[in-house]
């Protein structure tokens, strides 16, 4: 991500959920069942006459009139969005046509594997498959794309701001001492007395610190630590 931008990271789908907590399943897996509709997927192969041995060829499965309002309108919506939009999540925006377009492709075959019987493979995008497909990249793969695009242009002083102000939250802390941080945590990123004084000057900055006091015992190096704002937990 830190090289030139050739195209290629703006085909990715990129997912990078919030963590849920840990919990065992309890519904048994269907797996026969999934074997036996993605099995379906070997009918394609068969099309009429297709002599057998011969290579695969592609099939042409064309989107429904229906469909194309949407699929305009979603169109100038990414062109909208590009023109607010820098680096790669500029370049990211710009393939989500082809995107919406392929999941959808997907979606549709999915939904044949998934029903009962026997029916042809589909020969059409539906409304329905783009009108999804649509709503997956627009609410879920842009927003992701941004949180991916987004960590990546951070600096690493800003990743162990990070770092810290989370440990500050987590562990209810009202002063971040440098010394006691590096001998009783393991915070990553943070693993020298520079790290930590570069992280908390970040959050001096941004508020949630003060900078340390000077230390007032002659001839002895005085207690460095940053105190929390107060303020900080009135807010959380």
């Amino acid at each position: 991500m830190r090289g030139a931008d050739d195209g290629l990271l703006s085909r990715f789908l990129w997912l990078w959920p919030e963590p849920i907590p840990f919990r065992l399943g309890r519904a048994l897996p269907g797996a026969d069942w999934a074997t036996a509709s993605l099995d379906k997927l070997r009918e394609l192969d068969l099309q009429p006459g297709a002599q057998p041995g011969a290579p695969a060829r592609p099939i042409m499965v064309r989107l429904a009139d229906e469909a194309l309002p949407e699929l305009e309108g979603f169109g100038r919506d990414m062109q909208r969005r590009q023109v607010t939009a820098g680096g790669l999540l500029r370049s990211a925006l710009g393939k989500t046509r082809g995107q919406a377009l392929r999941v959808a492709l997907v979606l549709e075959f999915l939904w044949w594997c998934g029903a009962d019987g026997f029916s042809p493979p589909p020969a059409q995008i539906s409304a329905r498959a783009f009108e999804e497909a649509h709503r997956l990249i627009s609410d879920y793969f842009v927003p992701m794309a941004e949180r991916t695009y987004g960590d990546a242009s951070v600096t690493q002083a800003d990743r162990n701001a990070a770092t810290l102000a989370r440990w500050i939250l987590r562990e209810s802390k009202h002063e971040v001492h440098v010394r006691t941080l590096l001998r009783g945590e393991r915070l990553p990123g943070l693993r020298t007395a520079d790290d930590i004084h570069t992280a908390a000057q970040v959050l001096v900055e941004a508020e949630w610190l003060s900078p340390p006091p000077r230390g007032t015992e002659f001839g002895r190096r005085g207690r460095v630590a940053y105190p929390v704002n107060p303020r900080l937990w009135a807010l959380v």
